[in-house]
């Protein structure tokens, strides 16, 4: 009964009344199921206005499946087709858990920390890969989907009558319905479109930037640039890995610092701008080490827990 509890569809019929006498006795001997009680006492005691109650069963299942998932290094969070038919079977509990977690139904914020990836699948269908480190921000309103980014994130957008809009500290993406990748850190920010067309828009910057498929656009001290890219380069993150290609050393060791949840410490007279090409996978924080590091002509390294030391030799 643990496991099939956790399914959706036993969860819906115990909240219509169709449980079996059986199935009632094992769910009411469960340690939790004081938890799932008390929702629904709470929700008793509140008056509430209309809400959303898609979204309010999905930030439930969330914060159940953060706790069930706390192993996995990949989190998914989506609605399915189940949402709608339990949410109307359920309004009392979506209600109190509402209240119970604190969670605004119209605003979602996902997070990742060091070396996770996270995905998130919104209400109208678009899709969010989010890298190490980073947070997005999704909220709905009738003309607008809008969006805060802070990190990288890879957007699958689906078309609709509403424009997806990105912020970022550095600039806005507006979007109907594409692909494309957004890199907002340490005050630099890149936009590469791998389909439909993108609309970028820097702040302190009157000119407005159209990208098609295969083309890119960056700002670096305050200078944009428009370019065209290859796709291993930019999105190699999405398969687990990074490529570097004559990139100065102190944005390998950020990326490498990210990762893998360490610091890399060095000398002050240590050459962090020199350039080089490198490409590591994000499984084994050694192996990425081994290949970044022990590859490179008059630097040796030990690692001592989450903290890696350089010397020159």
């Amino acid at each position: 009964m643990d496991n099939d509890f956790q399914k959706e569809d036993i969860l819906g019929r115990w909240l219509e009344g169709n449980l079996s006498e059986t199935e009632v006795q094992e769910l009411e001997s469960r340690s939790d199921f004081e938890y799932y009680e008390q929702l629904i006492k709470v929700a008793d005691t509140f008056s509430y206005p209309e809400f959303d109650t898609e979204k309010s069963y999905a930030s439930l299942l969330e914060k159940r499946n953060e706790v069930n998932n706390k192993q996995s290094k990949v989190r998914v969070f989506k609605l399915n087709s189940f949402a709608k038919k339990l949410a109307a079977a359920s309004v009392v509990l979506l209600i109190g858990a509402t209240v119970w977690f604190g969670i605004n139904s119209s605003k979602n914020t996902f997070t990742t920390g060091f070396g996770d990836k996270e995905i998130a699948t919104l209400t109208d269908g678009s899709e969010i890969r989010l890298n190490s480190k980073s947070e997005v921000t999704y909220k709905d309103t009738e003309t607008a989907r809008l969006l805060t980014l802070d990190g990288e994130a890879f957007f699958d957008v689906k078309k609709d009558n509403r424009t997806f809009e990105i912020e970022t500290n550095l600039g806005s993406v507006t979007v109907l319905g594409t692909s494309f990748n957004v890199y907002n850190r340490n005050n630099e920010m890149k936009v590469a479109c791998t389909t439909g067309l993108v609309r970028v828009a820097f702040k302190n910057n009157t000119e407005e930037v159209t990208l098609s498929p295969g083309e890119s656009v960056v700002l670096t001290n305050n200078k944009v640039t428009k370019l065209t890219f290859d796709k291993e380069d930019v999105l190699d993150w999405l398969e687990n890995k990074t490529i570097f290609n004559g990139n100065p050393l102190k944005e390998v060791i950020a990326d490498l610092e990210r990762q893998f949840d360490i610091t890399v410490k060095y000398p002050e007279n240590f050459n962090i701008n020199r350039s080089i090409k490198t490409s590591y996978p994000h499984e084994n924080v050694d192996t990425a080490l081994d290949i970044v590091f022990g590859t490179l002509e008059g630097i040796d390294y030990k690692r001592n827990n989450k903290i890696v030391y350089l010397s020159q030799n």
